[in-house]
Parts: structure tokens; C-alpha cells; sequence
């Protein structure tokens, strides 16, 4: 029996730390004490950017800051803000915070709408963002994607924000007296949130922002699928809701589904009309 309440409470475990450690590669796992943390305030949004304690660059070999970035950021988002929202008729009251990290050199982009929270970086990284959506322009794109996520998701939500996280809690009595083990205490935190498909999701974040007048279709996006229809690799309808699971084809699987969806909302807006992409979150958002 403590053997297979261990395996049940080793299987939750797992399954809990296993999206955080997928999360981990957008986020840096360790802290910087070397850093400030500034805020620039505008009417909707609060951009939070690292600056170098030490500021002088000759006295410090890995001075960085953000300061240029989050201006950036900071004048496209309020002039995203009012186009984004009137598309849902959903015009947020709170503040969106976003975080812009430049301590590496990877692209970082991500966003968790129930906490009004955005991470971005200051730059795109080593070049695959342009070479997978074929724009050169990095902080119009991705702030665009990233705040379309935040309107949307609110949108379509059908229950209350605070419900995101449920915490469940337990002590586990192990039976082996090895000093301060011999009561192990175990804390789960278990996401919950609706159940939206990857390719509205992504597919839509891709196709609002294009509707914006910040995002467009481009011969790179046409590229991939017209590799996936060449390579019989258009996503199976099981792919098409979620994120995990996909074949790997040697090929950016995740391209797929912001591409496909992306592709199918275009076809939605001339079949059905500009407002059909938007329509799914407000008729979801009845539930």
C-alpha cells in the first residue's frame, strides 16, 4: 500500500513539475542580484526592465539594460491597446503588467492572461523568429501576439479569473527516521483554465495582430504550409487542440499550428466575415 501511495504521489508530482520544466526554457531559472528593476508606467500597461547595478561598462563585463526596449514596447502597446480590444468589444480596466528581459540570448515571448502578465525580450535572439515569420521587426510582432493572447483569452473566459490556480496541500509520513525528512510535507499547485485549441490560440493571436495592422501574411508562413501539404504533414484534427504529443518531422512543429490556424482564420474572415475569429471567444464566453 506505501508502495503505491509513493508511485500515485510520484505521478502527480511529475505531471505537475513536468509543464514547469517545459516553461523553464522562455524564464531564467536563477536569480540576478546584480540587477535593478525599473518600472515605466503608461495608461494601460506597466513594463518592468532589468538595469546593471554596476553602471559603469568598464567596471562591469556583463552590464545590460532594457530601458531601450521596454520604451519600445511601451509606445507600440498603447498604440495597439484601443484596435486590439475594439475587436472583442472587451476593453480591459486593469493594467497589464509586462516583464523585458534581456539577460540572454534567446527568444522569449509568453503570456499568462489571468494574472495580466506578459514576458517578452528585448531582442528576438539568433534569428529563427525572422526566418519562421519572415519580419525583421521584433517589437511591434511580438507585443502584438503576446496582448492578443491577454484580450482573448479574457474574453472567452468563463470562469472567474481567480480560479486559475486551485492548491491542494498534504504531509506525507514517510516511516524512515532520517532527521528532518522523516515528515516530508508535498504542495501542489494544479493549473486549471478553458479548454481553447492551440490553433485559435496561437493561430489567433497571429491573425489579430494582423488585424491590427501590425502582422501579416508572408511568403515564410506560406512556406510552411506548403511544406506540411508537400511532406502529407498537415496537422491531424487531435494535433489541432493541443500543444503536446506532435510528431517530429525534423521540421518546427510548432510553426504548424500558428501558421494553419493563422491560414484558417484568414479563410474564416472571407467566408464569414472580419468578426468570426473574435466571435468564438464571445460566444465561448457565455458558457
Amino acid at each position: 500500500m506505501k508502495t503505491l501511495i509513493r508511485t500515485l504521489i510520484l505521478s502527480l508530482w511529475l505531471a505537475v513539475l513536468a509543464p514547469a520544466a517545459e516553461a523553464a526554457r522562455y524564464v531564467f531559472p536563477y536569480n540576478h542580484p546584480d540587477l535593478n528593476w525599473k518600472t515605466l508606467e503608461t495608461e494601460h500597461f506597466a513594463f518592468h526592465y532589468p538595469v546593471s547595478k554596476v553602471t559603469d561598462k568598464d567596471k562591469n563585463d556583463h552590464y545590460l539594460t532594457a530601458e531601450y526596449s521596454a520604451r519600445r514596447f511601451a509606445t507600440i502597446a498603447e498604440e495597439n491597446w484601443y484596435d486590439m480590444c475594439a475587436q472583442f468589444d472587451y476593453f480591459l480596466k486593469e493594467k497589464i503588467h509586462v516583464l523585458v528581459v534581456n539577460q540572454g540570448d534567446d527568444l522569449t515571448g509568453f503570456t499568462i492572461p489571468t494574472w495580466d502578465w506578459i514576458v517578452m525580450g528585448a531582442h528576438p535572439g539568433g534569428g529563427m523568429f525572422s526566418y519562421s515569420r519572415g519580419r525583421m521587426e521584433w517589437f511591434s510582432t511580438v507585443f502584438a501576439h503576446e496582448f492578443a493572447h491577454v484580450v482573448s483569452l479574457k474574453a472567452y473566459a468563463t470562469h472567474a479569473e481567480p480560479t486559475f490556480v486551485v492548491a491542494m496541500g498534504g504531509l506525507y509520513q514517510n516511516g524512515i527516521n532520517i532527521g528532518p525528512l522523516n515528515n516530508t510535507s508535498i504542495g501542489v499547485e494544479i493549473p486549471t483554465s478553458d479548454s481553447d485549441s492551440v490553433w485559435w490560440t496561437e493561430g489567433g493571436a497571429e491573425f489579430w495582430s494582423g488585424a491590427t495592422n501590425v502582422n501579416w501574411w508572408t511568403s515564410a508562413r506560406d512556406r510552411t504550409i506548403r511544406s506540411s501539404v508537400l511532406e502529407d504533414r498537415l496537422l491531424t484534427y487531435e494535433e489541432w487542440h493541443t500543444r503536446y504529443g506532435k510528431r517530429q518531422t525534423g521540421w518546427n512543429e510548432g510553426e504548424r499550428y500558428y501558421q494553419g490556424g493563422h491560414s484558417f482564420a484568414l479563410y474564416l474572415r472571407e467566408r464569414f466575415g472580419e468578426r468570426a475569429m473574435a466571435q468564438f471567444a464571445l460566444e465561448y464566453g457565455k458558457g
